[in-house]
Protein backbone atom coordinates (compact mmCIF):
# COMPACT_ATOMS: atom_id res chain seq x y z
CA UNK A 1 0.00 0.00 0.00
CA UNK A 2 1.43 3.34 -1.04
CA UNK A 3 1.87 5.40 2.59
CA UNK A 4 2.05 8.48 1.69
CA UNK A 5 -1.56 8.16 -0.19
CA UNK A 6 -3.00 6.68 2.73
CA UNK A 7 -2.33 8.55 5.42
CA UNK A 8 -3.58 11.55 6.29
CA UNK A 9 -7.21 10.56 4.31
CA UNK A 10 -10.01 12.32 6.59
CA UNK A 11 -13.97 12.49 6.12
CA UNK A 12 -17.15 12.67 8.05
CA UNK A 13 -19.86 10.25 8.13
CA UNK A 14 -23.44 9.71 9.75
CA UNK A 15 -23.41 5.53 10.73
CA UNK A 16 -26.01 5.92 13.65
CA UNK A 17 -26.68 3.90 16.77
CA UNK A 18 -27.01 0.26 16.68
CA UNK A 19 -29.24 -0.17 20.10
CA UNK A 20 -32.17 2.06 21.17
CA UNK A 21 -31.19 0.64 24.75
CA UNK A 22 -30.56 3.05 27.71
CA UNK A 23 -26.58 2.97 26.71
CA UNK A 24 -26.71 4.25 23.15
CA UNK A 25 -24.29 1.72 21.11
CA UNK A 26 -22.28 3.27 17.95
CA UNK A 27 -23.45 1.13 14.73
CA UNK A 28 -19.49 0.03 14.03
CA UNK A 29 -20.16 -2.55 11.11
CA UNK A 30 -21.58 0.53 8.65
CA UNK A 31 -18.29 2.74 10.24
CA UNK A 32 -16.32 0.21 8.69
CA UNK A 33 -18.14 0.12 5.74
CA UNK A 34 -17.99 4.05 5.23
CA UNK A 35 -14.34 4.04 6.05
CA UNK A 36 -13.66 1.37 3.29
CA UNK A 37 -15.74 2.96 1.00
CA UNK A 38 -14.11 6.59 1.56
CA UNK A 39 -10.58 5.38 1.57
CA UNK A 40 -11.27 3.50 -1.82
CA UNK A 41 -12.80 6.45 -3.04
CA UNK A 42 -10.01 8.88 -1.94
CA UNK A 43 -7.08 6.70 -2.75
CA UNK A 44 -7.88 3.96 -5.01
CA UNK A 45 -7.31 1.62 -2.24
CA UNK A 46 -9.28 -1.72 -0.80
CA UNK A 47 -8.80 -2.15 2.70
CA UNK A 48 -11.05 -4.23 4.84
CA UNK A 49 -11.61 -2.09 8.08
CA UNK A 50 -12.51 -3.86 11.62
CA UNK A 51 -13.77 -1.55 14.78
CA UNK A 52 -14.73 -2.44 17.86
CA UNK A 53 -17.98 -3.26 19.25
CA UNK A 54 -19.94 -2.07 21.59
CA UNK A 55 -18.66 1.32 21.44
CA UNK A 56 -20.78 3.58 23.60
CA UNK A 57 -21.91 6.81 21.55
CA UNK A 58 -20.82 9.82 23.55
CA UNK A 59 -19.37 13.59 21.75
CA UNK A 60 -15.57 13.68 21.28
CA UNK A 61 -14.83 10.18 22.55
CA UNK A 62 -12.10 8.42 20.51
CA UNK A 63 -11.56 4.88 19.31
CA UNK A 64 -9.15 2.94 16.17
CA UNK A 65 -9.95 0.96 13.69
CA UNK A 66 -7.39 -1.01 11.66
CA UNK A 67 -7.69 -1.13 8.11
CA UNK A 68 -6.01 -4.26 6.34
CA UNK A 69 -5.00 -4.16 2.46
CA UNK A 70 -5.54 -7.02 0.43
CA UNK A 71 -1.31 -7.15 0.75
CA UNK A 72 -1.19 -7.39 4.05
CA UNK A 73 -0.44 -4.39 5.64
CA UNK A 74 -2.15 -2.46 7.80
CA UNK A 75 -3.12 0.94 8.58
CA UNK A 76 -4.41 2.91 11.88
CA UNK A 77 -7.40 4.87 11.55
CA UNK A 78 -8.55 7.37 14.14
CA UNK A 79 -12.60 7.91 15.05
CA UNK A 80 -13.52 10.34 16.34
CA UNK A 81 -17.62 10.73 17.64
CA UNK A 82 -18.56 14.26 16.77
CA UNK A 83 -21.90 13.75 18.69
CA UNK A 84 -23.56 11.02 20.58
CA UNK A 85 -25.85 10.50 17.65
CA UNK A 86 -23.66 8.56 15.32
CA UNK A 87 -21.79 11.04 13.76
CA UNK A 88 -18.28 10.51 13.28
CA UNK A 89 -15.28 11.60 11.48
CA UNK A 90 -12.04 9.65 10.50
CA UNK A 91 -9.10 9.88 9.72
CA UNK A 92 -6.10 7.22 8.88
CA UNK A 93 -3.21 8.35 10.87
CA UNK A 94 -0.62 5.70 10.26
CA UNK A 95 0.28 2.31 8.98
CA UNK A 96 -0.13 -0.22 11.72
Amino acid sequence: MNRVVVSGIVAAAAIGIASCSVTPILDTGKAEGEIEKGILQQAGVAVAVDCPEGIIAKAGEVFECVGTAEDGEKITIKVTQEDDEGNVAWEVVAPK
